[in-house]
């Protein structure tokens, strides 16, 4: 699990192509070696950005052994049960909508006959 999104990639390889860019802005170098190395340095940061973002995402979300006792077999009959209370009470919400909406339409169809 990883946290963050690739845009936080592309922040950091823009910021990576920044500092690099005005480190060596004033430098005697040519100025396509130094948008070449830049488009370089931005590239490289943007493939470590990916690697933080899975150390961090490891070292925040990783489970603790006291916490999560329960068994892999345990975890998915819970999940499985949730997924059926929720289905169900979707099911219940989509009947009692149609109800009414019934309703509505039959009170304005009966209006339209008087």
């Amino acid at each position: 699990m990883m946290v963050g999104s690739i845009l936080w990639n592309c922040w950091a390889a823009l910021i990576g192509f920044s500092i690099y860019f005005f480190m060596t802005f004033q430098s005697f170098k040519t100025p396509t070696t130094i948008l070449f190395n830049s488009f370089i340095i931005a590239f490289v940061v943007f493939l470590i950005a990916f690697l933080v973002r899975f150390i961090i995402g490891f070292v925040f979300f990783s489970p603790q052994s006291e916490e999560f006792n329960l068994s892999e077999g345990e975890l998915v009959v819970n999940n499985e049960q949730t997924k059926e209370q929720q289905a169900s009470q979707m099911n219940n919400n989509i009947e009692e909508n149609a109800e009414e909406v019934a309703k509505v339409v039959q009170s304005m169809m009966l209006e339209d006959i008087k």
